[in-house]
């Protein structure tokens, strides 16, 4: 590489710095890069609230304060001088609100844009419809786009919102190392804890989650069980509200962000996830890692990780009794949750590590 490539810039802009997996992926794949020798310097603009905004801004060779998930005209203004004075040429936004700044920053320079989608959704309201048809616009200013498994790639071709000559896959994946160090398997007693860790939005579907453990308590009530919910977000009033009026207070628990996801996973025997779209989760990655059994909801993201039976079972989320009875399974079957520890964790061990991860964006960049 010459001496002109070594020194160029890389911008990387993320909208969101609070536990989820955007944010933490992006923590992944910049310690990642450098512990690999990359050579363009590391730039990056995010919030810096917590749990990932410190460590984004200790990574940085400089890093530049954006607000959390909200667009500002003299933000961006600043985050163009940035650009400039930093002799920036390649920009990696994260996500929807990032891909705003980024692509909207081409108009202005000629700028090497790619894009990461961390899930695409179309959300069936007015205002879901404004931001699909925004990203739409902004199409034609990425150089490329990456999707987060092959699932994601085939539904953003088909929606149009990536071409196939734009558009490459490249997987997320984590630290396996990292997350053993703070993780300890939780030892099997009566009382079966299952647990998720999320942000708390609608996407999440933490609200289908306390209806069908609601159903499942009422149909089992000799399974005595613990559901700890780990994260934040803008539902979590709604969700213990709900969890109130379901009279789940002593089932569920609403336990907040935690230190990394070891602290959570060393609590539970079973990992749940009912989101109603994801791109390709990495709490999950996280999960499956540590060998945790893994029950989650039949949507793109979950089935490109989840080969039913076989390293973890999926349901299909408009039925509370095809949740319930893998539900079941989880907790009567030592045998069936052994047989997918092993799988999930030789799984993650060879396919989804942060660094194959990190040695397939270098190709990119």
């Amino acid at each position: 590489m010459n001496a002109s490539v070594e020194n160029e810039g890389i911008l990387f802009i993320s909208s969101r710095s609070d536990i989820g997996g955007g944010p933490g992926h992006l923590v992944d794949l910049t310690t990642n890069l450098k512990a690999l020798g990359f050579k363009k310097s590391i730039y990056i603009a995010s919030p810096l609230a917590p749990p990932h905004g410190q460590k984004l801004k200790s990574i940085a060779e400089k890093h530049f304060e954006i607000p959390e998930r909200k667009f500002s005209l003299p933000v961006f203004f600043r985050l163009f001088k940035f650009c400039i004075n930093n002799h920036i040429k390649t920009i990696h936004s994260h996500g929807r609100g990032a891909g705003i700044y980024s692509r909207l920053l081409k108009l202005f320079k000629n700028f090497t844009i790619i894009h990461t989608f961390h899930g695409i959704h179309l959300e069936k309201s007015f205002t879901g419809l404004i931001k699909w048809n925004v990203d739409k616009a902004l199409k034609p200013l990425t150089d490329y786009f990456v999707c987060v498994s092959k699932d994601e790639q085939i539904e953003a071709i088909s929606y149009n919102q990536c071409t196939e000559a734009k558009s490459i896959c490249i997987v997320n994946g984590v630290d396996s190392e990292a997350i053993a160090q703070n993780y300890s398997a939780h030892k099997l007693a009566d009382t079966i804890q299952m647990g998720t860790l999320a942000r708390l939005t609608y996407q999440k579907g933490i609200d289908i989650a306390l209806k069908y453990i609601k159903e499942f308590k009422a149909q089992y009530p000799e399974i005595k069980f613990k559901y700890l919910i780990a994260g934040d977000g803008e539902d979590k009033v709604n969700l213990e509200k709900q969890c109130q009026e379901l009279g789940l207070s002593g089932e569920v628990d609403f336990v907040g962000n935690t230190a990394g996801p070891g602290e959570l996973l060393s609590k539970v025997d079973v990992y749940l996830s009912f989101s109603r779209w994801e791109g390709l989760p990495l709490s999950l990655l996280e999960a499956m890692s540590v060998g945790m059994p893994c029950l989650v909801s039949n949507v793109v993201g979950h089935t490109t990780l989840i080969d039913h039976g076989e390293n973890g079972l999926k349901f299909e989320l408009e039925s509370s009794t095809d949740f319930k009875e893998k539900c079941l399974m989880l907790c009567q079957d030592n045998k069936l949750r052994e047989k997918i520890r092993g799988e999930a964790k030789a799984l993650i061990e060879k396919k989804y590590t942060a660094k194959s991860m990190a040695k397939k964006y270098i190709e990119l960049y």
